[in-house]
């Protein structure tokens, strides 16, 4: 499915693992960072490694987050100027708006659960209730001045093996997010010049199938696996 790089985010130690205080005085500054602001917009950077064929994907592009569980990635072309894919969510539906092949797939959330990466950006996710929390310094992830957190699920059905957050020690707020799954695979975000002071719009997370500069792409309902509306 290609609706996925919000997988901006973690894996498998035993739920019985003791607590490692640092880690809990980490994790409390980080949600203490994040429930205090409303909103973000910055730029992001992501690296997408495929173990299998040994390669790396580069992309880079323009994020904004607001609650309640609204994002927008809006990928730049890798020449020139221009979007080249706008992935978007209001909290209650996604679309993934691909302007090179003037498709929008899109689907009701429903139940599914926000990508961790994007419930700790915006203050939802409870990281200490979720996830067993430790304090890593041999990930490889973020620089000198980063303090990296590694979490295990405490559920044993996460739908990845690891989860990284790199966070700044200073004011807790997180500079990466890194997600592996079972099969080697990295999904590296980099998150730059986050402002929670910057204009967001409601209607920033919202796609507007019927506007004039989407009224001629097709449109694909991906629950149902089958194009929805063809103009």
């Amino acid at each position: 499915m290609r609706i996925a790089p919000l997988a901006l985010v973690a894996l498998a130690l035993p739920a019985t693992a003791l607590a490692d205080p640092g880690a809990d005085e980490v994790v409390a500054k980080v949600q203490g960072y994040y429930k205090k602001v409303d909103h973000l917009k910055g730029t992001f950077r992501q690296e997408v490694s495929n173990a299998t064929f040994a390669t790396t994907k580069k992309s880079h592009g323009t994020v904004e987050l607001a609650r309640p569980n609204k994002v927008r990635l809006d990928y730049a072309n890798t020449a020139g100027t221009g979007v080249k894919r706008s992935l978007r969510s209001d909290g209650k539906h996604l679309w993934d708006v691909e302007h090179d092949n003037l498709e929008i797939l899109g689907k009701e959330l429903g139940r599914d659960p926000v990508p961790v990466a994007v419930g700790v950006l915006l203050g939802t996710a409870e990281l200490g209730k979720d996830f067993s929390p430790s304090l890593s310094t041999s990930s490889g992830f973020g620089d000198a001045g980063s303090t990296v957190l590694q979490l295990e699920s405490r559920t044993h059905s996460a739908p990845w093996k690891q989860l990284y957050l790199v966070v700044d020690p200073g004011d807790g707020h997180i500079r990466e997010t890194v997600v592996i799954d079972s099969g080697g695979n990295v999904n590296h975000f980099f998150l730059d010049k986050l402002d929670p002071k910057a204009a967001v719009k409601d209607s920033d997370f919202i796609v507007d199938v019927e506007s004039k500069e989407l009224r001629k792409y097709k449109v694909v309902d991906i629950a149902a696996q089958k194009p929805r509306t063809d103009k």
